[in-house]
């Protein structure tokens, strides 16, 4: 099988147990790649309508799976032509109306750069929102294109539950690139960890928490990694 298609169809990284090599990270992100949320470092599976960054590059998130994954109820009326928005948790109330730049949050009134939308038929309020609206820590990676709410302690892989495995059944992949199925000192691997892409971030062994298909300009399928240094760290073979 060959790379490319392994990047079109990916389901799972190996991770080769005991490897050490300087792993590069200056490939930079595409503005056309998906918009991920992550809230207390899980990301926010969306069923349809997805995150997205307008015309005048504000990140748009649907509130009603941000919402009711932070615990807070959504409503909907629609009166005299307009689409009223509430959110309500133990904490916050906010109250908003489809097609206007401003919210009542716990009775003040907020204005943000952008409006609230309808599209998919699902309602996108800007980012700033759901900190001020719901009371949470909100960061935008405009690298990685991650939207992070709440915590950003991402586990370990050691406390995901994955476990490290003969590497038998995997050596007829692995030996297809001979310097792979030995390590620096040339001595034979004989585990791996296995992973799914829908599993990150995690921290693998030190300091990589995410692993993602990248496709360069020319059209040269590779993974990207991100790291929070270039210090060395585990080999990864897909």
């Amino acid at each position: 099988m060959s790379m490319k298609k392994w990047m079109l169809s990916l389901t799972v990284v190996t991770l080769l147990w005991g490897a050490t090599s300087t792993i590069p990270t200056t490939e930079a992100a595409s503005s056309t790649k998906p918009i991920e949320v992550l809230l207390n470092a899980k990301k926010i599976q969306f069923p349809d309508a997805k995150p997205f960054q307008d015309s005048n590059d504000y990140v748009m998130v649907p509130i009603r799976f941000v919402s009711e994954a932070l615990g807070a109820k959504v409503g909907w009326e629609k009166t005299g032509g307009q689409l009223a928005v509430s959110i309500k948790n133990d904490a916050h109330a906010v109250n908003m109306t489809v097609g206007q730049n401003t919210a009542t949050v716990d009775g003040q009134t907020k204005t943000y750069e952008t409006k609230i939308i309808l599209k998919q038929n699902r309602t996108f309020v800007p980012l700033r929102l759901v900190s001020e609206g719901l009371g949470q820590t909100v960061e935008w990676d405009k690298v990685s294109r991650w939207v992070w709410i709440g915590k950003k302690e991402i586990a370990a892989l050691e406390d995901t539950g994955h476990q490290a495995v003969s590497i038998e059944p995997y050596k007829k992949a692995i030996n297809t690139i001979p310097n792979l199925i030995n390590n620096i000192t040339g001595k034979p691997y004989d585990k791996v960890v296995l992973f799914k892409q829908s599993d990150l971030p995690i921290k693998l062994l030190h300091d990589i928490y995410s692993v993602e298909p990248y496709t360069s300009p020319k059209g040269v399928p590779y993974l990207r990694i991100r790291v929070k240094t270039n210090s060395t760290a585990g080999s990864i073979f897909f």
